[in-house]
């Protein structure tokens, strides 16, 4: 559910319900970015920003962590997706400022291809250096999502859409190296393959398993010829249905694909997005994921993979009047369920939260609703619940 930037209007909303043979399912969609940016000035917080792939430029010395040993917080993290290389330079820095001051640990940051190499070979890390620097600079270990092929590079049936299927994981593999050799310098060493490759909505023309196996694979081996410290994830799963006319595959059935297709030892983490609304994280629904991690587990120790972890790199809830929202008092308390449930299982990773701040300002529009923070960054009640919550030790089981 990661989204990125319009000039305008959002392209879809960030939850969608969907009713089909009786099954709720929450698929994605997503804000873009104009894949075409206006070029960012030359001269930031960096300095001088480059366009190669040359990093000396960039200071590696992060700030001192914002989480604390034996907290919540330690294993846990905000999405705010690719909105935020987009948005005012100091409105960007107050959001990561909010987030610092809840004392969660991690970042994740989409890396769209498609503005940071609009033309093979040249490359634009402006907004990127700036943002990623911030966000070490105020501590946070950085999860990093390179996904999002440019037309140039891009599966000729995806058409002239956002979040393409790349035509050659080579190319895909090149840009990969490209980030890793510039975002190892300041110390990032955590990449997720894609977000969300098993919708139509980030990988398109269609989801297919076969063909992110592909795509895995170079990334992998890239990723770890590059940093051989590098933690790699697979793409993020959106909650989704086996769709008859392929634009979705379930979490389930995807990562049976990758098993099947031999990509086990191309990653080192599962990661997955397992929304849970309207319902609560533990509320037993067949279309809701959270509930159903174990079983996503159960799988990987099928396969042999039973000592890797999942990661929940999105999670959230929406307020506001939509009809994935939940009331403004009771957003917190997603987070202290899911929190609650995830310490419980060992082989539980960090948990993402979705997001930070409001896109927008229509509370009809489940879209712009998932932050802690309204667009004003007038803080929701569910912030200072958060806040309390990476605070203290991790729940038992």
């Amino acid at each position: 559910m990661a989204r990125t930037r319009t000039s305008a209007v959002a392209a879809g909303v960030a939850g969608v319900l969907l009713v089909a043979a009786g099954v709720v399912v929450i698929v994605a969609a997503s804000y873009h970015h104009d894949p075409t940016p206006e070029v960012a000035s030359t001269t930031t917080l960096l300095g001088t920003c480059k366009t190669t792939e040359a990093d000396s430029h960039l200071i590696a010395r992060p700030g001192p962590p914002p989480w604390k040993v034996a907290t919540v917080g330690a294993g846990a993290g905000f999405s705010p997706g690719g909105e935020i290389f987009f948005e005012p330079f100091t409105d960007a820095e107050k959001e990561l400022d909010a987030a610092r001051d809840t004392g969660a640990r991690w970042l994740r940051l989409d890396l769209d291809w498609s503005y940071l190499e609009p033309a093979a070979g040249s490359f634009d890390w402006c907004r990127a250096d700036k943002v990623i620097q911030a966000a070490r600079g105020r501590g946070f270990d950085v999860l990093l999502v390179p996904g999002f092929a440019p037309k140039w590079a891009s599966d000729p049936a995806a058409g002239d859409g956002f979040h393409r299927a790349p035509r050659d994981p080579a190319e895909y593999a090149a840009f990969v190296t490209a980030a890793v050799r510039r975002y190892t310098y300041i110390g990032v060493h955590t990449w997720e393959i894609w977000n969300e490759p098993n919708v139509s909505a980030f990988w398109k023309p269609a989801p297919d398993v076969e063909q992110y196996v592909a795509v895995l694979r170079a990334g992998y081996a890239a990723i770890k010829a590059a940093d051989p410290t590098a933690t790699v994830l697979t793409g993020g799963l959106a909650p989704a249905a086996d769709r008859s006319d392929g634009t979705t595959i379930a979490i389930l059935t995807f990562l049976r694909g990758l098993y099947d297709d031999g990509a086990a030892g191309s990653f080192d983490a599962i990661a997955v997005h397992p929304y849970s609304v309207p319902g609560h994280p533990m509320e037993d629904h067949d279309w809701n994921p959270f509930v159903h991690l174990p079983d996503y587990h159960d799988l990987m120790v099928d396969h042999g993979d039973g000592a890797k972890s999942i990661w929940l790199t999105e999670f959230g809830a929406p307020t506001g009047f939509s009809a994935l929202a939940v009331h403004d008092d009771v957003q917190g308390e997603f987070a202290d369920e899911a929190f609650h449930a995830t310490a419980a299982w060992p082989w539980a990773g960090p948990l993402f939260w979705y997001a930070i701040r409001d896109l927008g300002e229509d509370r009809f529009d489940s879209s712009q609703n998932w932050g802690l923070l309204r667009r004003n960054f007038d803080a929701k009640p569910g912030y200072a619940e958060f806040r309390a919550l990476m605070l203290s030790p991790p729940a038992s089981s």
